[in-house]
């Protein structure tokens, strides 16, 4: 069994959707994330099975579409704190390549899920973006 321990970089060209990934992105949800990614730098990485994306298949494209406008991958904090930027191309994967198919895909499911399950406490979230 393979078993990873840290996060290694790999060619975002090298990355292969999840044909069966049930979670969809909108182009504006797309966009969202690329925005985030810009303003605090790539927080996490992106969930490899044998280079087939597990988590992150939003996150991925939103990066595949700055390195098409010409910009950089930054690690937080970012590049406006002075992140020195990931090598053109590539981006920080998790590669969990030990994991059985069925594994794989319950952790799909799961990781795209779990989120939704949770709920907001109003009063906080005011006071957050106030």
């Amino acid at each position: 069994m393979k078993v990873q321990e840290k996060i290694e970089m790999l060619a975002i060209a090298a990355l292969v959707p999840y044909a069966r990934n049930s979670r969809t992105h909108s182009s504006e949800q797309i966009d969202e994330i690329k925005g985030s990614i810009e303003a605090f730098g790539m927080v996490g990485s992106i969930v490899v099975r044998n280079g087939v994306i597990a988590k992150g298949h939003g996150t991925t494209q939103a990066i595949q579409r700055l390195y098409a406008e010409g910009k950089r991958l930054y690690p937080a904090p970012g590049k406006g704190q002075g992140a020195r930027p990931y090598p053109v191309g590539m981006v920080p994967v998790l590669d969990v390549s030990g994991w059985t198919e069925a594994q794989f895909r319950a952790y799909v499911i799961a990781d795209n899920k779990i989120g939704t399950n949770s709920g907001w406490d109003d009063e906080i979230l005011a006071g957050e973006l106030n």
